[in-house]
């Protein structure tokens, strides 16, 4: 992990010694999110067959297109209710994906959405300009994210408190040694601290895909070869490539239908499709965390 951190701070003082142009950084973000964030979940129906025992992937994958298209017609419909359950969805997703990496056994739902929160929520009230900002576009009433300077400022106070609590009670309750305890703090401030020096989306690419997608990967594989006889990175690789390359090719044509589109409104694009793709990626990988939990 530390050679995670060194990534964090080179990134941190090129962004303070050096003028970047945000066309060429947001450019280098979406490319890093599609080539290597949004394959984590292309191997779901395998995770899903070794899951459940149910071999029949076409049904499975009508399945999953079903629920993205049911969020997607919501989207539609209501974009900033949509937006709020892809963001509260996404605490707990990230929350649970950290506690794992952790192995935190059993995990509840309070812990998983304190460990969210010290993951996405806080990184959002420190850059909560940057963000309105971006969705002030997107409906009429985005003016319900701007929180009174107080409120925000409370809940700022109030997630470190949680999750300090949160790992006093791990600790206490030897779920948590101290070694991992102070790495979970050093992770947790490091990453906040980030946000202070980088612009959001920059900030956000570096955790998704050093800390999320890569865990997450590592998490699947292992899971994998140990429930599947001659399992090897090979076959890993071949479970991961359809569906990346439809995904890729398919956000690959989003953007440049959209290529004379503002880049912070084509961001919110890019984002609202990942969503419609990580809702049923999260319902099942809710249940895969809870099964290596489990079994292992």
């Amino acid at each position: 992990m530390k050679y995670r951190f060194l990534s964090i701070l080179l990134v941190v003082l090129l962004f303070q010694f050096v003028a970047i142009d945000p066309q060429l950084y947001n450019g280098i973000c979406v490319s890093l999110i599609l080539l290597i964030g949004v394959p984590h979940g292309a191997a779901d129906h395998r995770i899903n067959s070794t899951l459940s025992g149910d071999k029949d992937t076409r049904g499975f994958i009508l399945h999953y297109v079903l629920i993205a298209l049911g969020y997607a017609v919501w989207w539609l419909m209501m974009p900033a209710q949509a937006a709020l359950v892809f963001y509260v969805m996404s605490m707990y997703h990230f929350g649970q994906e950290f506690l794992e990496e952790m192995d935190i056994p059993k995990p509840s739902a309070v812990e998983i959405m304190i460990w969210g929160g010290g993951i996405l929520l806080l990184p959002s009230l420190i850059a909560h300009r940057e963000i309105v900002a971006s969705f002030q576009w997107l409906t009429e009433g985005s003016e319900a994210i701007h929180f009174h300077p107080y409120i925000r400022l409370s809940v700022m106070g109030l997630i470190p408190l949680l999750l300090l609590g949160s790992v006093y009670r791990l600790v206490d309750s030897g779920r948590m040694d101290r070694q991992k305890a102070i790495k979970a703090v050093v992770f947790i401030s490091a990453l906040n601290l980030s946000y202070l020096f980088l612009p959001f989306l920059v900030a956000f690419t570096l955790y998704f895909i050093l800390f999320h997608s890569l865990n997450a990967f590592q998490h699947q594989y292992g899971w994998l070869r140990r429930r599947i006889s001659n399992y090897r990175l090979k076959s890993f690789l071949k479970d991961l490539s359809l569906f990346s390359f439809l995904s890729i090719g398919g956000l690959m044509l989003l953007i440049y239908l959209l290529k004379e589109k503002e880049w912070s409104e084509l961001i919110i694009y890019f984002f609202m499709i990942i969503s419609i793709v990580t809702l049923p990626h999260s319902i099942l990988f809710d249940q895969f965390y809870k099964s290596r939990k489990a079994r292992d």
